[in-house]
This record gives C-alpha cells, structure tokens and sequence, in this order.
C-alpha cells in the first residue's frame, strides 16, 4: 500500500527523508554541491583509468536503493 504525499503526512516524510539523507551524507548531491564523479580519467601516459571516487559513488548510491 502506498501513501500519497500530502499536507497532513509532509512533515513525517520531510524529516524521514532528511534522516535518511543525512545518514548516508547525500546532503550535497541533493542540493547540488557535488557532481557525479567521472567514471574514467587519464593518467600521466593518457591511457583511460577507472576512477575510484566513481566507484565509491556506486557502491554508496545501490546501499540506499
């Protein structure tokens, strides 16, 4: 069963978002202050290198959904 977002259940669902945004500290990719890493970078010699800050990014966003 789903509930639909409303005046009377807003403030329960703001502050069990919040919660939950802060406890995976999303709180600047939410309000934009943090971009999505880039999957790739060059190296020093130009060849494609797996960027590990995009990795953790990952592996953080499939823990929440």
């Amino acid at each position: 069963m789903s509930v639909q977002l409303n005046e009377s259940n807003y403030l329960l669902w703001k502050l069990q978002i919040e919660t939950v945004v802060k406890g995976y500290g999303l709180e600047d990719q939410i309000y934009g202050a943090r971009m999505i890493p880039s999957k790739f970078f060059r190296d020093s010699k130009e060849k494609l290198v797996a960027n590990q800050e995009y990795l953790s990014y990952q592996r953080l966003v499939r823990t929440i959904w």
